[in-house]
């Protein structure tokens, strides 16, 4: 059977279905767009309106010396600056409102696809990654959006005051024509050079967070063996690289104003030239009345039109290196978003988007288990993907043909040297994982035809890893049972041996435990884990060295607690510590991912020739 657990690689998306992408989102928010834009062309219009206004100022109001006509057009000029002013607030307020909106979606959509993405797929990213594509990416998407009021505005602005320049004077008006492919050239040639350093310092980023998280995780051994200043080093460096790539956008980003002001200084020096030599030429026909005739008022005029024209013409520059920034950003996006998931994946998702959609009140996340399951495995092997740069290949196998059958009430204990793969199969005992060959069974049905979260309510699981969230003691206990009163919780904690010392902190339950649980030493984190096994009340057990970080007494009174727990549901006991197995109906006994022994702890001891009677002697006899 071949294999199902290496992450497909996608090839890199084009730039065609990268835009086609956000295309999509934004017409998600196209009420907001429409809206904006019913404002930007009213907004158009007023400019127009303004530019007529001054013609009319210096045309009727300051020439003929007419007082009231001044005065009348002064008031209107403030009128109209003021109703110019709340329409374009309308315009770009609603383009943010949907821009926003867009982005709150898509980063919740990428944080959901890495809740959901199995250990196999997960394994494509690191830590620093993950944060850099929900945190950074997204943001560079919504810094880029903003520009979207220039995207819909600028064209509008250049197609109005076009049209009115050819209005006033149509050969004029020809001049302009002459900066606007000039500008979009130098516009496009920067843009791709915007997008390559936008890829280059999102890649940069990547690596200082990355550097950031290790080094915060990993303080403690950095601090053991001197390794501060390399880390600092280390980290100076990303900053460095970082750094360069910044400037060389900033140089890009800063180019566009100036350049964009100097090819348009040119045409506008034309217009004054030519304009005023118009204005001139047609003096007589002014002194005529002839209102064909090109007045002072319409240069004036025309040349604030142009004006206007200048602005967006250099908007839309910007739009576009700001664009291609956001290309950089969105193709990395898309990329997590279109990656298929491997079935676990696909599992976990349909498990959280049916509790997103449930009613609260309706949500079932700890429903009720049957205890008279068994659970079979049959023929399974599985096969870990490793990562070399960019490229995954198989390893070798790390679990080999397995086969076992866990009878309701049934305890088996799973034994053998570190990397014999015993924690690999209690991972896909708890469906992390699927088998890369072979299949398991919950209650004869493949595990993969069980709602996932169904499934998974039928496991309590306690790690030697012990995973506690930045939040209070409650919250954490929480986990394996949100519906738990406090009675439960007491109970729990009391046996798992640890509810004196949460008696003693200073808000008990509600005392934050602080991030990775610094506050508390590993015993005590491990009887937290131990009590929210305790908490779940699941028919099944995966302890997978579930008493590793006790003392020799705190670990005499869980192993009793643990040993009530059991009686009655089926257990995976997976331990070094061989003395703590004695009493479970099966050992198994594993090596290079295989079951090379198996049968009562008694009878396995009886052997002498038995492995299992030989980690005995070296382990617990060789101690005396």
């Amino acid at each position: 059977m071949s294999s199902t657990q290496i992450p497909p690689i996608s090839a890199p998306p084009s730039t065609k279905e990268v835009t086609g992408f956000l295309k999509n989102r934004l017409w998600q928010q196209r009420k907001w767009i429409f809206a904006s834009l019913f404002f930007a062309l009213i907004t158009v219009g007023i400019q127009v309106l303004q530019n007529t206004l001054a013609k009319s100022f210096f045309d009727k109001g300051v020439l003929p010396h007419d007082g009231k006509k001044l005065i009348s057009i002064c008031i209107a000029l403030v009128i109209y600056f003021l109703f110019e002013g709340l329409v374009t607030y309308f315009h770009r307020y609603l383009l943010r409102v949907g821009a926003e909106s867009m982005v709150k979606d898509m980063r919740k959509e990428v944080f959901d696809r890495f809740l959901v993405l199995s250990q196999s797929q997960f394994s494509k990213f690191t830590s620093g990654k993950a944060v850099n594509h929900i945190v950074s990416d997204i943001q560079v998407i919504s810094q880029g959006l903003h520009i979207i009021a220039d995207v819909v505005q600028s064209p509008l602005t250049i197609i109005g005051m076009l049209g009115y320049l050819l209005y006033l004077n149509w050969k004029l008006t020809l001049v302009c024509f002459v900066a606007i492919p000039l500008i979009a050239v130098t516009g496009k040639a920067l843009g791709k050079s915007a997008r390559r350093n936008q890829m280059r310092i999102q890649r940069t980023l990547e690596k200082i967070s990355n550097h950031v998280i290790e080094s915060i995780r990993g303080l403690r051994t950095a601090h053991a063996f001197n390794q501060t200043p390399r880390l600092q080093s280390e980290f100076s460096e990303n900053l460095d690289e970082s750094y360069q790539h910044y400037l060389k956008l900033a140089r890009i980003e800063e180019v566009v104003a100036p350049l964009t002001k100097w090819v348009t200084s040119w045409v506008g020096a034309f217009i004054i030239g030519f304009g005023g030599f118009l204005v001139i030429q047609d003096a007589p026909l002014v002194e005529a009345g002839d209102p064909r005739a090109f007045t002072a008022g319409a240069l004036i005029a025309f040349l604030m039109a142009a004006g206007r024209i200048q602005q967006p013409l250099r908007q839309l520059n910007q739009v576009n290196i700001r664009f291609q920034q956001v290309l950089a950003s969105a193709e990395r996006i898309f990329g997590v978003l279109q990656e298929k998931l491997d079935p676990v994946s696909a599992s976990q998702e349909n498990f959280l988007m049916s509790l997103s959609s449930a009613e609260p009140s309706s949500r079932k996340e700890h429903s009720t288990h049957s205890p008279s399951l068994s659970l079979e495995f049959e023929d399974v092997s599985f096969r870990y993907p490793a990562r070399d740069g960019e490229n995954f290949y198989e390893t070798s196998h790390a679990l080999r043909q397995i086969s076992l059958s866990l009878e309701p009430g049934m305890k088996i204990a799973l034994v053998g040297r570190s990397g014999s793969g015993k924690s690999t199969l209690s991972l896909l005992a708890l469906r992390f994982l699927d088998p890369t060959e072979g299949q398991i069974r919950l209650g004869g049905k493949d595990s993969k035809q069980w709602d996932l979260g169904e499934y998974r309510n039928h496991f309590a699981h306690v790690s030697q890893d012990v995973y506690l969230f930045n939040r209070s003691v409650k919250e954490n206990l929480l986990f394996a049972n949100p519906n738990a009163t406090n009675e439960e919780i007491h109970s729990a904690l009391k046996k798992a041996e640890i509810l004196d010392f949460i008696e003693s902190l200073p808000k008990k339950l509600d005392t934050q435990i602080g991030e990775l649980a610094g506050t508390l030493s590993g015993g005590e984190k491990q009887r937290l884990a131990i009590a929210r096994a305790f908490l779940k009340n699941a028919p099944f057990l995966i302890l997978d060295e579930a008493t590793s970080q006790l003392d020799a007494h705190s670990e005499e009174g869980v192993q009793q607690a643990l040993k009530e727990l059991m009686k009655g549901r089926s257990a995976i006991v997976i331990a070094h510590r061989l003395t703590t197995v004695r009493e479970v109906d099966r050992v198994l006994v594993m090596e290079h991912g295989r079951i090379i022994e198996e049968g009562r702890p008694s009878d396995l001891l009886a052997k002498q020739e038995s492995s299992f009677a030989s980690l005995w002697k070296k382990q617990v006899e060789g101690q005396h």
